[in-house]
Parts: structure tokens; sequence; C-alpha cells
């Protein structure tokens, strides 16, 4: 099948998924794509595998704003056996939601949905459980291993992702300790993963992009260095900490300008038909729930109610004022976030007694347990986990 395809075109196979992509500069690229997708229609007849034309689906990954087409001839129709193939905005791709945008909120919120079902289900059809050992091992094997699957892949670097990430293990040590109606501050929630040993999931996922880092520097896994990333050169200058296991990214992320937002003079005020819903003061919580029940008023509970859980929904990450004075420019997302940029980044700040070590089980070990020093060290300074960065120490 690979050489039924044209240069430029790519190619990639598993089980009985397949997928091309090509760069598209040019109406020719189209072309050159439509007839590379003829070809495997082709081939797919004469060994009798054909392709089911409405499951398959076109997604144009782009850093660019959608166009809209006034006209269809405008826009460039793929087909399959003569059949308009559809194009989507996301798509499912062995278990990972892609998006155009190459963007993994859809894809957190699709997987958190998924693990706090699952935890449910536990929770019900395991009531009757009551050691905690035996409840972490129900939620270590089918609730946290829905953030397994290809977690270097899509590991948010968003507080308010990694906050929804963090709620299903907090729900979820609730249940372990039987301390459902129980707040955790972040000294708390740090303080009850210590004793059941579960790393927060946002250092989880940084741990396993690590000691996946560590397999493919040591060629055990089938995956190679990108060429943009390379083993640094030591020098003698005191600027200069680099040591013989520092890599470095010939490729650095593109500084954006960020959007400027319109002040709120020239905002439009909202329409009259939305009630104002104010504040709920942390201290006249409990004076609200206790409201008799009158005619009219069960509504306005069940509404207090519902801001009350919003209010008291548990933050372990927060955000830390910018004190960048560059404050109108960033840098671009898509590759800061990748997963080869970030997790190089993070291997360099590991101690170089941690780098040397070449058996895994050893280094993951050794580097679980610098993880759990540096979130100790780093709660000890600033009494709040702050705002996770790409630096675990």
């Amino acid at each position: 099948m690979p050489d039924k395809i044209s240069p430029g075109t790519n190619i990639a196979l598993y089980a009985d998924d397949t997928k091309i992509w090509r760069t598209i500069k040019n109406d020719e690229d189209h072309m050159i794509l439509q007839k590379d997708i003829d070809a495997l229609h082709d081939w797919s007849i004469k060994n009798k595998m054909n392709f089911h034309p409405h499951k398959c689906k076109v997604l144009s990954v782009t850093s660019q704003n959608q166009r809209n087409y006034l006209l269809p001839f405008e826009k460039f129709v793929y087909c399959l056996n003569d059949i308009p193939l559809d194009f989507v905005e996301s798509e499912k791709d062995l278990g990972i939601q892609i998006t155009s945008k190459l963007n993994w909120k859809e894809h957190v919120f699709y997987i958190c949905s998924k693990a706090n079902r699952m935890l449910g289900l536990v929770k019900r059809t395991c009531h009757f459980v009551k050691n905690p050992s035996q409840k972490r091992a129900l939620y270590l094997s089918l609730v946290s291993s829905q953030f397994n699957h290809c977690s270097s892949v899509w590991r948010p670097d968003s507080i308010v992702l990694l906050n929804k990430l963090e709620r299903v293990q907090v729900k979820a040590i609730k249940w372990i300790l039987s301390e459902w109606n129980t707040f955790y501050s972040n000294i708390e929630y740090f303080k009850k993963c210590k004793e059941l040993d579960l790393l927060p999931l946002k250092f989880r996922l940084d741990f396993f992009a690590i000691t996946l880092f560590h397999q493919i520097i040591h060629k055990k896994v089938d995956i190679k260095l990108p060429t943009y990333i390379k083993l640094g050169q030591p020098t003698n200058l005191r600027s200069s900490h680099k040591d013989p296991l520092s890599f470095m990214c010939q490729i650095k992320p593109r500084v954006i300008k960020k959007s400027l937002k319109l002040p709120n003079k020239t905002k439009k005020k909202a329409s009259s038909s939305i009630a104002y819903i104010p504040k709920i003061d942390c201290k006249n919580v409990g004076n609200v729930t206790n409201v008799k029940a009158n005619s009219g008023s069960s509504v306005k509970r069940k509404k207090t109610t519902l801001k009350i859980k919003r209010y008291r929904r548990e933050n372990i990450f927060k955000a830390e004022p910018s004190t960048n004075l560059l404050e109108n420019f960033t840098e671009s997302k898509v590759f800061k976030n990748s997963f080869f940029y970030k997790t190089h980044l993070q291997w360099n700040n590991l101690p170089l007694e941690l780098r040397i070590i070449e058996e895994y089980e050893k280094f993951s070990n050794m580097l679980k347990e610098h993880i759990w020093d540096s979130i100790e060290q780093q709660f000890f300074k600033h009494n709040d986990l702050g705002c996770p960065d790409t630096s675990i120490t």
C-alpha cells in the first residue's frame, strides 16, 4: 500500500486504520492527494478490503482560521469511489480526539467524562468494599488507567484543564478514604496523595512523559529523536550550565502578538432579560441554605445550592500574577506544548545523577522520589502548588 502513493504524501497504518496526509500549498497538491485516494481505493478493491466512504473523514490541520466558502465549487472536495468525503473539525484517532487546531481541550473533556462515569460505576457496584487499599487498586486499574493512554501526546498545559483532570482524582481520594463531604485545600490534597502513594495527575503525566523520553534516548522503544533535538555541547563558560546529557532544541516557539481585547467601555451591555447573579460570600453560605421553603423559594434554593457547589470546587493549581515585561507577546502553544520540546526542558532540569541512570526500573523509581521531593519543596517555599510550567524542579 505505501508504494501506491505519490512522493510528498505520507501514510500511516495501524490494524484496519489508514491515514494519509500531505502539505497543501496550491491546487496541484489537492489533485495529487485525490490521485492517491483513488490509488488506495483501487488497491482495496483488488485485495478485497474495501474502504467505507461514510467512515472516512477529511481533517484540515492548520493554525489559520477556517475560511467561509460562499460558493460550493470554491472548496476542493475529496471523493472516494465518487462519493464526497465529509470535512470535520475533530475526529477520534486511536482513542485520541484530534482537532484542526491540535488543541486537546476536547479530548480532556472527553477523557474526564469517561473517567467520571467509570468512577461512578465503581462506586455503585463496589459499595461493599471498605478497605482503602482495595479501593485504591480499583481506582488505579479502572479509573486512573483512562489517563494513561497516549498521555504524552495530549497532556495539557492549561490551568483550567489541569484542574479539571485533578478533580477526578479528588473525588476518587474522597471515596477511597470515605471522606465524601470533606473539602481539601492544596496542602491537604497533597498529604492525601502522599498517604495513598498517588502522584497528582499533573505530575503523573509528566512522569510518564519523562520515562518515555528516557526510553527513547536509550533506544528501548522504536521512536527516534527528531532532527531538531540534539545533545548540547558542554562549555567552560560561567553563563552556561550544560552537561554532556543536556539536550538542545534548534527550533524555538514562534513569538506572536496577543489579541487586543476591547476596553470595558466599548462592550455592549447585556440584555435586560438576563438576570444578574450576585457573588456568593463564603461567610453567608451557611445562612443561605437554611432559608425556609415557602411558595416560590424552592427553585431559588436549588439554584443557590448549585452556586455553592461551584464555589467550593477544588482548584488545585492556581495562576500566578504575570511578571513578564512583554505582556503583549506570547509564544505559540502548538510547538511549545509538543512532546519533544516540552519534555527535553524537563529532562534538562533533572539532576545529573538521575539522568545518568540507564536502567529503566531504577530510573523510574528514582524519578518518582525526585518528583515527590520537588513537590514538598514547592509547598514549603510557596505554600501552594502554584502555576504549572515546563519544569518539575
